[in-house]
């Protein structure tokens, strides 16, 4: 699966018809989707990377007749950034296939894994029952689709609260044992966005220029998204500051390293 090309996240067509739909669609193809049919947090972290890819391909807008164009400039210019390449994530099994959370009682060279129902915060895992999910005591059983897990991982990315985390050796160096809050989670934060009448109304509505950014954040710069300055090392200063001050660096945040192994 690329999460640029193939079906993953979840819309509401013109029609009323539910879907999955690429990136790629929702991006180039928006004024034929009415709404994403998602849980508020996955709607949050949804919004900004689209908001986040819709910069980096516009490189914008900069100001308000730029802004007023975005609807006619985002779908070739999405495609254009997409096929780039610089954005993807490759898995390789088909995308109808799905993790099985069977896998937190599976070992790995001598060390236990993890449920990725961990990454759902609606989901059960378990001792930890949701009030809509009582599957956690049966991770056997339970399959969750991979296009399901994409949107977890983003949305824990976005949301994943601070504390004490695993420590890992990076380079030969060891990370901290303390993780701060993701950028969606820091002061209870209120989020807000406007719906208009298609996903790509919607991606305007809620696309700021720079000169908004400029207004709201001073000096800061813009940025780039995280995918095209990939901190290398914990000593990667200028990509550290772009991935943690700058404002599309923030966007879609590298709060936490996530390995996902898929048992198939």
């Amino acid at each position: 699966m690329n999460v640029a090309f193939d079906p993953w996240i979840p819309v509401v067509t013109l029609e009323g018809k539910p879907k999955l739909a690429s990136l790629r669609e929702v991006l180039t193809q928006g004024h034929l989707l009415a709404d994403l049919s998602v849980r508020p947090h996955e709607r949050v972290s949804l919004m900004r990377l689209f908001l986040c890819v819709a910069h980096a391909a516009l490189d914008g807008p900069k100001d308000y007749d730029e802004w007023r164009e975005v609807p006619a400039r985002l779908p070739d210019a999405a495609a254009k950034y997409l096929q780039s390449g610089r954005i993807h994530l490759n898995c390789s099994i088909p995308p109808n296939r799905g993790c099985r959370s069977r896998i937190s009682s599976r070992e790995v060279r001598g060390r236990r894994l993890g449920s990725v129902s961990k990454l759902g915060f609606f989901m059960a895992s378990g001792a930890n029952t949701t009030l809509f999910d009582h599957e956690g005591m049966d991770n056997d059983g339970r399959h969750i689709p991979l296009a399901a897990t994409i949107l977890s991982m983003l949305a824990f990315q976005c949301f994943s609260p601070g504390g004490l985390i695993s420590q890992v050796m990076w380079n030969g160096v060891q990370t901290s044992k303390s993780s701060k809050d993701g950028p969606c989670v820091s002061a209870s934060m209120v989020h807000a966005l406007v719906r208009r009448e298609n996903l790509v109304l919607t991606i305007q509505a809620n696309l700021p220029t720079h000169e908004d950014v400029a207004f709201a954040y001073g000096d800061r710069p813009i940025g780039r998204p995280v995918w095209e300055n990939m901190p290398r090392s914990l000593n990667d200063d200028s990509a550290k500051r772009n991935a943690t001050q700058s404002y599309v660096g923030r966007l879609v945040p590298l709060t936490r390293i996530i390995r996902l192994i898929l048992m198939v």
